[in-house]
């Protein structure tokens, strides 16, 4: 059966593959450019037939703010729906899925950027909202 730990590694993976560095879990340090994956809330409630379920995961995009422009330019193509550094091609592909068993991987939302700071340094991110059923 497949775990969390498996599909968190296998979405990584796949946002990996675009050459943007990803962690499976949350780090103590972000060196940018990079993306995270985290879970979502989860209802038990709603798992399908008893055995497959529906689970939310994000993934958070990091980018230094120094070239503003061209950090939101990158961004961009990470949320473009086709192209080498798009996400949303990546995480849809099944076949960049080489660990875990799902039915499928979707995106579901991209936000707007965002400029976060963490540890006094500033970043501009976006976040994809994953919906991963196995």
């Amino acid at each position: 059966m497949t775990t969390l730990a498996q599909v968190r590694t296998d979405l990584a993976g796949a946002v990996a593959s675009t050459g943007l560095r990803c962690t499976p879990y949350l780090v103590d340090i972000v060196n940018a450019p990079c993306a995270m994956v985290m879970r979502g809330d989860f209802d038990p409630r709603f798992v399908l037939s008893g055995l497959k379920a529906t689970y939310p995961f994000t993934v958070h995009v990091f980018m230094n703010r120094a070239a503003e422009k061209q950090t939101q330019a990158a961004l961009d193509l990470c949320a473009a729906v086709s192209g080498t550094a798009s996400l949303v091609t990546a995480i849809q592909d099944g076949t960049l899925w080489t660990t875990a068993t799902i039915d499928y991987a979707q995106v579901t939302k991209i936000s707007g950027e965002q400029v976060s700071e963490i540890g006094g340094v500033q970043y501009i991110t976006i976040q994809l909202d994953v919906e991963v059923v196995f």
